[in-house]
């Protein structure tokens, strides 16, 4: 079975979902009506959590399979959760995604701060697909030598 994927954050950048999943997915522009996004604190990507209030554009990606879901939450780690969600197509039609939020538990990981793709993409992206790459194989348990220290700051997930 598959699912669709409404994504937020550096999963927005599709080299970044290709390299965590292996795979290039249809997608296209979408709205979360009543979720805002938020920079994760020391880190140089976002979390979202419900607010009620506003709304979060991202990116959702069609047709989800089994695998590729289960790299997308090994790279999502334990400070988010994958819940169902419904979403703002182009064409104001609606659909259920899942999505990756951070639970009211761990609200206080979020500072006040937006994110900003284009940031992201000019200032951080190589780096960080350094990172994703080692990450991923990590999780197939290839032994691949860790990215050189100066040049990661980001946590395992």
């Amino acid at each position: 079975m598959t699912v669709h994927l409404f994504t937020y954050g550096t999963l927005t950048l599709p080299e970044v979902m290709q390299a965590v999943t292996g795979q290039i997915f249809p997608a296209t522009d979408a709205l979360l009506p009543g979720y805002e996004r938020f920079c994760v604190v020391d880190q140089l990507y976002p979390g979202m959590i419900r607010t009620g209030h506003q709304s979060t554009l991202g990116r959702i990606y069609f047709n989800i399979d089994p695998v590729s879901l289960d790299r997308l939450d090994y790279f999502e780690g334990d400070l988010y959760i994958r819940q169902a969600v419904t979403v703002v197509l182009p064409e104001y039609s609606t659909l259920y995604a899942d999505t990756y939020v951070i639970p009211p538990s761990h609200r206080n990981q979020l500072s006040h701060n937006s994110w900003s793709a284009d940031q992201f993409r000019s200032l951080h992206l190589p780096q960080f697909l350094v990172q994703v790459h080692h990450w991923m194989d990590e999780y197939a348990g290839n032994s691949s030598p860790a990215p050189d220290e100066s040049d990661t700051w980001y946590p395992e997930p």
